[in-house]
């Protein structure tokens, strides 16, 4: 695997990440904690943030790192979704999976404007370290915005997260959105 990263920004970071859900006792772990988070009582799995927190600190390379978990939140996600395709119940109660997205559609859809400032940034397409104050404020905008909306509507926050993300993809839409954030990470 190590060859194919040669090119790949922040190769060994990646690499270790392949390692670590290469290993067996990592497989064990994450068997206990579904296990831990299966309710008879109710015949259904409860993947909570509690559960995303746990999920974290088994693969630490892969998603302890980033403070707004997105990696392990979409694997939730998308396990809670091919288990209910099979007719599992799973109840998600967590976060949307934070990056930059959600307020880049709402701004291109003309619902909040960005400032000036970082609509100027966005153009250049500058740079920005992983945990640099505006990638951080505009991941924490994104899950309060979607549960806003959640609350306004009634519909789930990950919920519209997904729409919004699938409306970013319109062609209608596309060319009204400014250009993606260009962050320096292996988080998301």
């Amino acid at each position: 695997m190590a060859p194919l990263l040669n090119d790949a920004p922040m190769a060994q970071e990646r690499l270790a990440m392949f390692r670590e859900f290469a290993d067996p006792a990592a497989y064990a772990a994450l068997d206990k904690i579904v296990k831990a988070a299966w309710q008879p009582e109710d015949n259904k799995y409860n993947f909570d943030f509690t559960f995303i927190n746990a999920m974290a600190e088994i693969f630490p390379q892969s998603f302890a790192a980033d403070p707004f978990r997105k990696k392990a939140i979409l694997s939730v996600l998308m396990t809670a979704a091919h288990a209910e395709n099979r007719g599992v119940a799973v109840v998600t109660d967590a976060p949307v999976a934070s990056d930059y997205v959600l307020p880049q559609v709402l701004e291109g859809l003309g619902v909040l404007k960005l400032s000036d400032e970082l609509r100027e940034k966005l153009v250049a397409k500058q740079g920005f370290a992983e945990n640099d104050p505006v990638v951080r404020d505009l991941r924490a905008a994104t899950i309060t915005a979607a549960d806003e909306l959640a609350k306004a509507s009634g519909a789930r926050a990950q919920d519209i997260d997904s729409h919004l993300w699938l409306a970013g993809r319109d062609p209608a839409v596309k060319p009204k959105l400014l250009p993606a954030i260009n962050v320096y990470t292996a988080w998301f």
